[in-house]
């Protein structure tokens, strides 16, 4: 069954296995239109135990349509997995939810949708505590790294990690963020996404590079899972008009340093696609610093899957 918990239960007694599932992320989102509800699943079989989760909740037409963001699966077979979405299926109209993996044997009778969500395609690279230069592989990253130190030498990079970026650098950021999705033809986010995003995020981090004006050049924003001892790169920015001195393979190899020296054991780089043109390209520089491509699930759907494409926009 499903009980209703409030947010410090939730917070006391779940130990999410990615961020998206951190409460911190349900009151980013909450923010955003999102109603957010959280769940403790009680299997009612002594192979299982209980797990929590949360709901981001959005109304059209009257109709509830509820997103679970990924979670860690803990079924083992098809009985169990049914049971659990028969308790989802009296909650809402519609429900989509992203799984870390499932059992194959579940997979040929499940309804999915067609769409992600949150990326189903991330690419991992491990960092352990010997970490350095020689644990690359690919000559050409090796040859770009150590060409960008020389830069940053000649040019007086710094490499600063910070919790939050003041009014400053997260206007710098922003301007070399709308350069960059502008020519990529992403979707933007408003700047004050940004703001909350370090405002509210325990676990915001930005790597960033200054020049020797202290004038920020390059930026990452990402999320240090302590969980998981995972780091997550989400948005990125540059002076792109500093590409041909490899600013980018300067940061990223600083980050993974970092990453070394506080226990890190891995850096996820989020969204990974060779098959979308707009993504190519960095999914192509993010596989020179070696590591895995992870594949998850796409998202199940629960409740009417026939009128779902009505829907599912809004949750996006």
């Amino acid at each position: 069954m499903l009980k209703e918990i409030d947010i410090e239960e939730y917070k006391k007694k779940s130990s999410p296995k990615t961020f998206l599932q951190e409460y911190y992320w349900a009151q980013l989102k909450s923010l955003y239109g999102y109603q957010v509800r959280f769940f403790e699943y009680i299997p009612g079989d002594k192979y299982q135990s209980n797990f929590y989760f949360f709901c981001l909740i959005k109304y059209k037409f009257g109709f509830s349509v509820a997103y679970v963001p990924r979670v860690a699966n803990i079924f083992t077979n098809k009985d169990q997995i049914q049971r659990f979405i028969d308790c989802i299926k009296n909650k809402f109209f519609v429900t989509l939810i992203e799984f870390d993996n499932l059992p194959d044997a579940c997979m040929k009778y499940l309804d999915f949708s067609k769409k992600d969500i949150q990326p189903s395609t991330t690419f991992i690279t491990p960092i352990d505590k010997d970490f350095d230069i020689s644990s690359i592989k690919n000559k050409v990253a090796r040859k770009n790294i150590r060409k960008s130190t020389e830069n940053a030498e000649k040019f007086g990079w710094r490499f600063e990690v910070n919790k939050k970026l003041n009014d400053k650098d997260l206007n710098m950021f922003y301007k070399h963020y709308l350069n960059m999705t502008t020519l990529k033809g992403y979707n933007k986010r408003e700047i004050e996404y940004f703001q909350r995003l370090q405002e509210i995020i325990d676990e915001s981090i930005w790597y960033v590079l200054y020049d020797h004006e202290n004038k920020l050049i390059m930026a990452n924003y990402a999320i240090l899972h302590e969980k998981t001892k995972t780091n997550y790169l989400l948005y990125v920015a540059r002076d792109m008009n500093l590409d041909k001195y490899e600013i980018s393979y300067f940061l990223m190899y600083q980050i993974f340093l970092y990453l070394r020296d506080i226990g890190y054991q891995y850096c996820d780089h989020w969204g990974y696609d060779l098959k979308d043109p707009r993504k190519y390209g960095y999914s192509k520089f993010k596989e020179q610093f070696g590591g895995i491509v992870k594949n998850y699930p796409k998202p199940i759907v629960v409740g009417k899957v026939d009128i779902l494409s009505k829907f599912l926009s809004i949750l996006t």
